[in-house]
């Protein structure tokens, strides 16, 4: 076996031996359930929960803006589908599912100022009170391919209480700190005497520009960088959750046949994301925070409790901490394995809480893998 290999399958190794940690969760508690206002703030991401056909449904409109708004649906009619959205009762449409994310979800045209959202589930009718606002209109893109990382991003900023502080969508731009982990990663391949990278990317602004970073990071340590397949080649996807979902979901399907990327399948930090990490059997993201740590469980229970069928994601997490969370994240950049975990021998799973439904990898499990990595 090659060291590449060897490192591979040393990353599995660590998975099955770390996955008898347990997540933190036991001594945070419930997070505290925000008051509904009484009228919404113009302008600003808007969350509710509404009582439909005997159920609660919790609803997130992104971004509350006058145009296109993207409008999604938890609870357990938003997992099993029958809704419909609208902006008047006469012009509903399906929420359905969209690539790489949970939920349902809808594009609705709003026009400016106080207005509704329509949702009808089970024969019935009610209306979401909305206000756009008379300022800027919402992007184009908030309803695109991207706009489910969006979105989420907007929730974590709600659940933080500073929803008005949310004002770009994350594929708009590439962060500093997701440059310097990219870099991080692509140096500690041309370590592992990895010699070819395979990078899968997209149209967006920040994919484009995370594109770039890899490329020229790669030739510096001279390690060559593709668009094709390779056996021994690492494959890196810093695309958005839709693209990203498609091409490891391909990429999985491929290998059950063919080993193809055996140095292995990593991922821009913004893929951690449970129905992205789904369409793979196991990846490797640079992380600035440990998720299983105070301030991402504390955020991670608060999206369990206040969105029914959602999950925590890298971006949503951010947005909570730019809402003005005191939590802190640890210095340096970390590879952190991702793998699912469907058993467990009961001596070792008696008193650990693996596989929450609403956790940071649902039915798996996420633990660091290296120290800090140079930057």
């Amino acid at each position: 076996m090659t060291r590449t290999g060897r490192w591979t399958a040393g990353i599995v190794a660590v998975v099955a031996v770390l996955a008898v940690n347990a997540y933190l969760v036991g001594t945070l508690g419930t997070p505290p359930r925000p008051a509904a206002t009484a009228a919404p703030a113009p302008g600003v991401p808007l969350l509710r929960e509404v009582h439909l056909a005997g159920q609660h449904l919790s609803v997130l409109v992104t971004p509350q803006r006058p145009g296109a708004n993207l409008v999604l649906v938890g609870g357990e009619s938003g997992e099993s589908g029958g809704v419909r959205v609208g902006a008047a009762p006469d012009t509903l449409t399906a929420a359905a599912a969209r690539p790489g994310a949970a939920g349902q979800w809808a594009a609705v045209d709003l026009p400016p100022g106080p207005g509704a959202v329509w949702l009808e589930f089970g024969g019935e009718r009610v209306p979401v009170a909305v206000d756009t606002g008379h300022g800027e209109p919402a992007a184009p893109g908030v309803a695109g391919p991207d706009g489910p990382e969006c979105a989420t991003a907007a929730l974590g900023a709600a659940l933080a209480g500073h929803a008005a502080t949310f004002a770009a969508c994350p594929a708009d731009s590439l962060t500093a700190a997701d440059r310097t982990s990219l870099r991080a990663l692509v140096a500690f391949l041309a370590g592992r005497g990895i010699r070819a990278l395979t990078l899968d990317a997209d149209s967006s602004t920040r994919s484009a520009a995370a594109a770039a970073v890899v490329r020229d990071a790669a030739a510096r340590s001279r390690v060559a960088v593709t668009t094709e397949a390779g056996r021994d080649n690492a494959l890196v996807v810093v695309s958005g959750w839709a693209t990203a979902s498609t091409t490891l979901a391909a990429v999985a399907e491929h290998q059950r046949g063919t080993v193809t990327f055996s140095a292995g399948t990593y991922l821009a930090p913004w893929l951690l994301s449970t129905p992205v990490l789904a369409t793979t059997a196991g990846a490797v993201l640079p992380l600035r925070f440990d998720p299983r740590d105070e301030e991402p469980v504390r955020y991670q229970l608060a999206v369990a409790t206040r969105f029914h069928g959602q999950y925590p994601t890298a971006s949503g997490y951010q947005a909570w901490l730019s809402g003005g969370s005191s939590g802190a994240e640890p210095a340096g950049t970390r590879l952190y394995a991702a793998a699912r975990v469907t058993f467990m021998p009961d001596e070792l799973a008696a008193g650990h809480h693996h596989g929450q439904a609403n956790g940071w990898l649902s039915g798996g499990t996420i633990v660091p893998v290296t120290g800090p990595l140079a930057t």
